[in-house]
């Protein structure tokens, strides 16, 4: 789904980094020390909390996007991550940064350099 909004995380915009990306909220469910499943057979349903994890696949990247990409990545900890969600809010959350797939050489010439394939996943908290 390609989709155009604000991805601003730790004050880093990367929606103004690319001109497409992709974009996918993941449903997470948090599930408490009870879940399990009853001698009947039946579950016992012990869900504490449900998140939706945005996702970002930028397309395309130049080698210094990259450079921006990596440097994200190498931050510990939750950050603020403000975000159009599928709906068209602005959504503001604390979440951190994982990189999904690796940077692929889609195009080499003379006159640029671009890589494709970088999917980020950001877990709320």
């Amino acid at each position: 789904m390609t989709f155009k909004g604000t991805v601003i995380f730790n004050g880093t915009v990367l929606s103004g980094l690319v001109t497409k990306y992709g974009f996918n909220e993941t449903r997470r469910e948090i599930l408490g020390p009870n879940e399990s499943v009853a001698r009947s057979g039946a579950g016992i349903d012990d869900t504490r909390a449900v998140k939706f994890d945005p996702t970002y696949t930028l397309i395309p990247l130049t080698p210094a996007q990259v450079a921006i990409v990596w440097n994200l990545a190498s931050l510990k900890g939750y950050r603020t991550l403000k975000y159009t969600d599928a709906t068209g809010a602005l959504k503001s959350v604390q979440a951190r940064l994982h990189v999904q797939g690796g940077a692929q050489l889609v195009m080499d010439t003379s006159e640029r350099t671009l890589y494709d394939g970088i999917v980020l996943y950001f877990e709320v908290k």
